[in-house]
């Protein structure tokens, strides 16, 4: 069964990264909740992380701290669905900049990102738990993405 974010919980994924409370368009946090749905198709997980990658780093919800939260919610999305990321031994930061530069499409993130094999039962974890988790060992990485994206 996918788990699925909510709009809350990408507010909540913002305020982390940022911070702080910000303000937000509510139709373009809609739309990149929506593509988790893949509306008119099925997808994998994988696909799914991709397509709200994409969306968050596309529709700007936020005033800043897009890039940080779109790369936050990709993780969580995918621990959520029981893929578990590489962590320290990539340079994910490097990774997802490349990403935003063009130089790598989102599908080599992803088979770059994660370990290859799904780990089940992953439904029993709080999202809080996941976001915590992934905070603590991926912040390095996120403070590099701080000069791209807005005020800290």
């Amino acid at each position: 069964m996918k788990r699925y974010l909510t709009v809350h919980d990408l507010i909540w994924i913002s305020s982390i990264v940022t911070g702080e409370e910000l303000d937000y368009d509510y139709a373009a946090l809609e739309s990149c909740i929506a593509a988790q749905y893949r509306y008119g198709g099925g997808g994998t997980p994988l696909d799914i992380a991709v397509d709200m990658l994409q969306s968050i780093v596309n529709y700007h919800p936020f005033p800043y701290g897009n890039r940080r939260c779109a790369f936050l919610a990709f993780l969580v999305y995918l621990n959520l669905n029981g893929y578990v990321t590489r962590g320290s031994d990539i340079d994910a930061a490097t990774l997802y900049r490349n990403y935003l530069k063009g130089d790598i499409s989102p599908e080599d993130v992803v088979e770059r990102i994660i370990h290859p094999n799904p780990i089940p039962n992953m439904a029993s974890i709080p999202l809080r738990d996941i976001v915590i988790h992934l905070c603590n060992e991926y912040g390095g990485e996120m403070e590099h993405l701080i000069a791209d994206d807005g005020p800290k």
